[in-house]
């Protein structure tokens, strides 16, 4: 698969980049890493796109996880 240089923010990331669940899993924990925030295995579905992952980081971290 050739480099994205542009990718759709709704763009599925593991169809998209050819990721596995390893990879996805790797991505989650790098962005409790760099931003601090926690992220429950339950709302690991939120963060497949690029879309997701941004309101995901940008939501009041007062909400309620996603059931």
């Amino acid at each position: 698969m050739p480099f994205r240089t542009n990718l759709p923010g709704d763009a599925v990331l593991r169809d998209e980049l050819d990721l596995g669940w390893m990879d996805l899993l790797n991505f989650v924990t790098a962005l409790h890493e760099q931003t601090g925030t926690a992220i429950p295995e339950a709302d690991d579905p939120r963060l497949f796109t690029l879309d997701g992952a941004v309101a995901y980081l940008r939501r009041d971290p007062s909400a309620p996880a996603a059931a």
